[in-house]
């Protein structure tokens, strides 16, 4: 009776949670949508649609990069309406239509760190104290250096030879 009680209130408390979940797509911005066509659909078939696509919408499917090639990755540029028309009519040709959403990561400033960095694990890094690295940040935030490490890989020891 336990485990039944126990099993009803977890599934009640998921139930909950997941419905209160708005999840990142909702928050996600796109202006353009991804086409996976499905690996079974010939190249001919697949070049037919996408003609097909850019005579209907007035819009051109480009490849999604150099490596879309064999995966029949195409993008679109597109709105919801556009998204919704190509989902009905494509759904038998692709693996899924979805929003190429764009995300962006904002900037953590910390209280009291004068333009200091921004890791939120920064605290926990005891070097940069220790070599007074927090006073430079004043005076600049390394723009335009560039830092190169050069190694063979190879380390000159009696074992190696």
């Amino acid at each position: 009776m336990k485990k039944f009680l126990f099993v009803c209130l977890f599934l009640i408390g998921l139930g909950w949670a997941l419905s209160n979940f708005s999840g990142l797509a909702n928050k996600g911005v796109y202006d353009s949508i991804v086409l996976d066509f499905r690996e079974d659909i010939g190249v001919t078939k697949i070049v037919d649609e996408i003609k097909t696509i850019s005579d209907e919408y007035q819009v051109t499917p480009r490849l999604n990069s150099e490596f879309s090639i064999s995966d029949n990755v195409y993008i679109v540029k597109g709105d919801h309406q556009l998204l919704k028309e190509l989902k009905s009519s494509l759904n038998k040709y692709t693996e899924y239509i979805e929003p190429n959403y764009v995300y962006s990561a904002n900037a953590i400033i910390f209280e009291g760190s004068n333009g200091g960095p921004n890791d939120p694990m920064y605290g926990k890094q005891w070097n940069l104290r220790s070599i007074n690295v927090e006073e430079a940040w004043n005076e600049t935030k390394g723009d335009g250096v560039t830092v190169a490490v050069i190694d063979t890989g190879v380390t000159r020891v009696p074992d190696l030879q």
